[in-house]
């Protein structure tokens, strides 16, 4: 059922991408996975097959020809006529090649994002003229009336007046569900917007299908509901039961399988709000499940050290900005079987409706392979980028450590704490209004702002607030890393040095005392100060965007570090292998007294802004933290020259044997691997 939605992502991409998807499979069909013999025959020389399969490759990682971590197009190096030659083998390809070469060469867009700034969404699928002001303007005329979340949107115009017609294209397998939304609004500007059912339905009822099937298994009530509900959603579109699915998702507290799929995130939408299929199918980490049901026990005493809590004579108090209860998580540990979307996560927090996840709570999964993949893929032997010599053997030491504890607290606490303050309904707050909290950074006075009926923070932020979030989340994990007790439970063994600070039972603020920090934590700020350094890559200085959101939060961060001043963090030209490299110096000793109040005051503003929606102030301070300017621009020219390829991710197949037992099939760790294991999914993944 999972792999059923990658055309989704496919059509969600590039009005081409669905196209060059069944290239690669064609091709690898008229050649049986066999490429010197594919070559042999075509006449094409095997250096330019091997161009192809880099090709092939990262636009299977992708599903799609623009990165899948970074939104930018990718353009294959074998040249267009060894291509067209290669296609030439038989029809199919030949015919597919002729219908998506120029989208396939074209240089442009070479991002994704708004169509009238030049870029590519097809969420706006024919989108030659249609604006962000009509986005939005269609945004704001629906209203409340239908979830956008699952939706397309495209422009037309009548037949008869020529007026533009504004067409929602909602994800579903009816055309005519029962319970549709059949307005239609008219815009102040012109034009009129309707609702289009039937969107992606053939992969939906494929979907469909494998999940009936998947529920004859279910071995719970919570299990068949949550299947049946999933089901009925696909077959609607309506989002409200996605929302039911969610809340029989999460009554399913601790599965040994766990399923999870939807329209998830909106990330790559410019506008913030709609989301990208994704699913996944994964089995239970016995083991790393118990460490983190551990520190879930402790998740409010951690929470009352950050900086907006935890500050009152008795230092217990959450305070206005959090909810009185922490309502602790599922935190499961998971190995993934398949994850179907357009880049493996290495965790995530479900689901995204916050009012669902006050009321049921949520579940955190991370995803234990594919953190070891990860921190496998550095050879023992391979130099660390832009770190001092003398640092590498210990930053290659705790790698696997501090991946592991950024990722358990940036989902568990990250993602987890903080109280939207909210008119729940007309008349009905869940903040006191007699006694308005204050806003801590606006000179003494009450909060003056606070979200509206069914307002959350992707509404009202945008564009801007998934890497909002993505920093925010990013950041408490960090600073909370240098709480002993934190280490204690994830990691026996690593705590505080005893002369040098104080007791590891604290759970005040004295600890921000400490003169010096273990090699974990002096490694994780190390770690998130390179991946700032490396986010760059995604940085496009021509249209002065970014590609990716969490690349966007992790240069904030490093901004944030070198902004800190008296030398905590800085970045010097070097010289590697004869060429020009950069180089991190990070001061231990200060990251008690420099980097991590610094890291407190970030956070504290970004927690707070997000809680009581001052859009402009949030808004405003993530922008000036992620503008890259001349200095980080060189260091861009730098990286992209010393650039290394990402890892790309492989995942097994299950079949049955002639006995009728599952047989799980992995792939070598191969370009040709990767694309092997597409092909042998590609009988019950043609299209309809």
């Amino acid at each position: 059922a999972a792999f059923h939605g990658s055309r989704i992502i496919l059509r969600q991409v590039s009005p081409e991408s669905e196209t060059i998807f069944d290239l690669i499979l064609a091709l690898y069909q008229a050649c049986d996975g066999n490429w010197t013999a594919l070559a042999n025959r075509s006449g094409v020389e095997e250096q330019s097959i091997a161009l192809f399969l880099e090709y092939a490759a990262t636009f299977l990682d992708s599903l799609g020809n623009y990165k899948g971590y970074g939104d930018c197009k990718f353009i294959p190096r074998i040249n267009l006529t060894m291509l067209e030659q290669l296609c030439a083998i038989a029809d199919r390809p030949r015919n597919l090649f002729n219908a998506a070469k120029k989208a396939i060469y074209s240089a442009a867009p070479r991002l994704l994002g708004y169509p009238d700034a030049g870029n590519m969404s097809n969420y706006y699928p024919e989108a030659v003229d249609l604006t962000k002001d009509q986005i939005r303007a269609v945004q704001d005329a629906v209203g409340l009336k239908i979830s956008l979340r699952n939706t397309r949107l495209r422009k037309s115009s009548h037949p008869d007046t020529g007026e533009p017609v504004y067409e929602l294209l909602v994800a579903s397998i009816e055309e005519h569900p029962s319970n549709a939304v059949t307005d239609e609004w008219t815009l102040e500007s012109g034009g009129t917007v309707r609702v289009v059912y039937g969107d992606h339905a053939d992969c939906l009822r494929r979907m469909c299908a494998s999940l009936g099937k998947a529920r004859e298994y279910a071995t719970s009530d919570e299990q068949r509901n949550y299947l049946s509900e999933l089901i009925a959603f696909y077959q609607t579109g309506d989002i409200e039961l996605h929302r039911q699915a969610s809340i029989s998702w999460l009554a399913d507290g601790n599965p040994l399988v766990e399923t999870w799929s939807g329209f998830l995130e909106p990330g790559r939408d410019p506008s913030g709000i709609r989301c990208e299929f994704e699913a996944l199918v994964a089995m239970k980490d016995k083991e790393m499940t118990a460490v983190c049901s551990n520190l879930v026990k402790q998740a409010s005493r951690f929470i009352l050290q950050l900086p907006w809590s935890g500050l009152g004579e008795t230092g217990n108090e959450m305070g206005p900005f959090e909810n009185e209860i922490f309502m602790s998580p599922n935190f499961i540990a998971l190995n993934l079987l398949c994850y179907c979307a357009s880049n493996v996560w290495i965790g995530l927090t479900a689901p995204g409706y916050p009012d669902i996840k006050t009321t049921h709570g949520r579940k955190n999964l991370t995803f234990s392979n594919r953190v070891e993949a990860t921190t496998a893929a550095t050879a023992p032997d391979e130099k660390i980028e832009w770190i001092p010599e003398s640092q590498a053997y210990s930053y290659r030491a705790h790698a696997s450590t501090c991946f592991f504890l950024q990722l358990v607290l940036h989902e568990l606490i990250g993602h987890g704490c903080g109280k939207l303050l909210q008119e729940t309904s007309p008349g009905i707050f869940n903040f006191d209004r007699d006694s308005m909290p204050i806003d801590p950074f606006g000179d003494g006075k009450p909060i003056q702002t606070w979200y509206g009926e069914n307002e959350s923070p992707e509404s009202a932020f945008g564009g801007v607030a998934t890497a909002y979030t993505e920093c925010l989340a990013e950041g408490i994990g960090l600073y909370l890393m240098s709480v002993p007790s934190v280490l204690e439970i994830l990691v026996p063994g690593q705590t505080l040095d005893p002369e040098e600070g104080k007791s590891r039972d604290s759970f005040c603020s004295e600890y921000t005392s400490l003169t010096a920090a273990t090699p974990v934590i002096f490694n994780a700020y190390l770690s998130i100060a390179r991946m700032g350094l490396r986010s760059l890559l995604s940085y496009d200085p021509e249209n002065k965007k970014w590609g990716q959101v969490h690349d966007q939060a992790r240069f904030g961060l490093l901004r944030c570090f070198i902004e800190a001043g008296d030398g905590f963090l800085t970045i010097s030209n070097s010289q590697s292998d004869s060429k020009r490299s950069l180089t991190i110096q990070l001061d231990r000793a200060k990251i008690a007294t420099v980097g991590r109040p610094a890291l407190g005051s970030l956070i504290h503003q970004l927690h707070v802004f997000r809680c009581i929606k001052a859009v402009d102030r949030g808004t405003t301070l993530l922008t000036n933290l992620t503008r890259v300017e001349d200095r980080a621009l060189e260091w861009r020219d730098i990286i992209l020259a010393n650039e290394k390829p990402r890892a790309r991710f492989i995942h097994a197949n299950t079949t049955f044997d002639e006995t009728g037992e599952v047989v799980l099939v992995e792939y070598p760790l191969t370009k040709e691997g990767l694309i092997k294991s597409w092909a042998d999914r590609q009988g019950e993944m043609t299209s309809l």
